[in-house]
């Protein structure tokens, strides 16, 4: 065990030399925040429409029907954009495999944003609806759903991770390696989130208002951003280093 950790932790430093993954992961991070507003928008107005939700009036795409086709075009050539680029570089990191057309990787693109913009509606209204249930329920159960609704976003972005890393990365991997591997990063970025909201959002926010003044939020929120991607790209090095030395024992 404490061989083949030693044997990624080498993998993933020589990929951080050859790749340089640290721009990989800002140009991810680039088209991540060029997508997830006008997503968030565009998820709300559905819900709103199904009157599930009330929106903002500033947040409402109104009834015009070329308004609403012109957005939802921005929004998937944007977030098309992102899988894109996520795709481009899981072939720059899985260096040693076929070249992938970039029309299908295009029409990959813009088939996994779709399924992403459904899995977000689902996890919204499972959200909602627990939170109905909560208001229904006696309170020794309480524990029970909050402990639930804790744990909910958990499963949809495992579930979220593990089909970008099946879909996006140019080789074949089983289902129950990129549910591993998933799990792995999501908990990784829980951890980091719970520090971000209590170390960083809370304690060191006063010394980057100090340097960025009104801008402290969002440079911190940034910065959030751009770990998260850096850690979801170490996740597609770890899988890398899996299927090779799944073929190296084969080999042996």
């Amino acid at each position: 065990m404490l061989e083949r950790i030693k044997q990624l932790l080498k993998k993933i430093s020589y990929l951080n030399a050859k790749i340089n993954p640290t721009v990989l992961a800002s140009s991810f991070a680039f088209y991540l925040l060029l997508t997830i507003i006008p997503l968030v928008i565009l998820i709300l107005n559905l819900l709103a429409n199904l009157e599930l939700i009330e929106v903002e009036e500033g947040l409402n795409l109104g009834n015009n029907f070329i308004n609403i086709l012109i957005f939802i075009f921005n929004l998937l050539w944007s977030s098309s954009k992102l899988t894109n680029n996520l795709l481009v570089i899981s072939d720059v990191i899985y260096y040693n495999v076929e070249y992938r057309p970039r029309l299908k990787l295009r029409i990959i693109s813009i088939i996994l944003t779709i399924l992403f913009i459904f899995i977000g509606i689902l996890m919204i209204i499972v959200g909602m609806y627990l939170g109905y249930i909560k208001t229904k329920i006696s309170a020794n159960y309480t524990i029970l759903l909050n402990i639930i609704q804790f744990f909910y976003p958990f499963v949809f972005i495992t579930l979220f991770i593990a089909i970008i890393y099946k879909y996006v990365i140019p080789v074949k991997i089983t289902v129950r390696q990129t549910l591993k591997s998933s799990s792995i990063i999501t908990s990784i970025i829980f951890i980091l989130t719970i520090l971000y909201q209590n170390i960083i959002n809370k304690i060191m926010i006063s010394k980057y208002i100090n340097i960025y003044g009104s801008l402290a939020s969002i440079v911190t929120s940034l910065i959030w951003l751009y770990l998260n991607c850096y850690i979801f790209l170490v996740g597609i090095a770890i899988l890398l280093f899996k299927d090779e030395y799944k073929e190296n024992q084969k080999s042996i």
